[in-house]
């Protein structure tokens, strides 16, 4: 019969890679953040909404500024990607995911340990967190 490595050589493993991908996502995500933020702040990147009208747009509810702005929700933003705003949001959501690829990462490692309950879970978790990127997932709104 086969007997299991020590729980702790597993777990720090596990740990390690999960660490490691989040480092370096959240290291390239905010190299990013600052790269966008520079081309807006400069104007290299041509923004949808001039920076001297920023401050105007504030206060609005979302729907509005969507409106005022000839804006679409979702994921319509990818179309406008050389636009400062999109810049910013690109890398935002960037930021927003390196959770879940670091999540996809251990995944293959549960099923190879044959922790199935936890590569049960872990596939859940990215099940529900990619059917709510997609937007499949909506609540309230029009």
């Amino acid at each position: 019969m086969h007997t299991p490595p020590p729980i702790g050589t597993y777990a720090n493993r596990r740990r390690l890679i999960f660490a490691d991908w989040l480092r370096g996502g959240s290291r390239l995500a905010f190299a990013l953040l600052v790269l966008a933020l520079l081309l807006y702040f400069t104007g290299l990147a041509t923004p949808q909404i001039p920076l001297d009208e920023l401050p105007r747009h504030w206060g609005r509810p979302a729907a509005e500024l969507l409106t005022h702005n000839d804006l679409t929700p979702g994921w319509s933003w990818l179309g406008q990607l050389p636009a400062a705003e999109a810049l910013l949001l690109a890398a935002t959501g960037l930021l927003a995911t390196v959770i879940v690829l670091a999540l996809a990462r251990l995944l293959p490692i549960f099923l190879v340990e044959k922790n199935y309950h936890l590569a049960l879970i872990a596939g859940l978790q990215l099940l529900v967190l990619l059917a709510a990127a997609s937007g499949c997932l909506q609540a309230g709104g029009p």
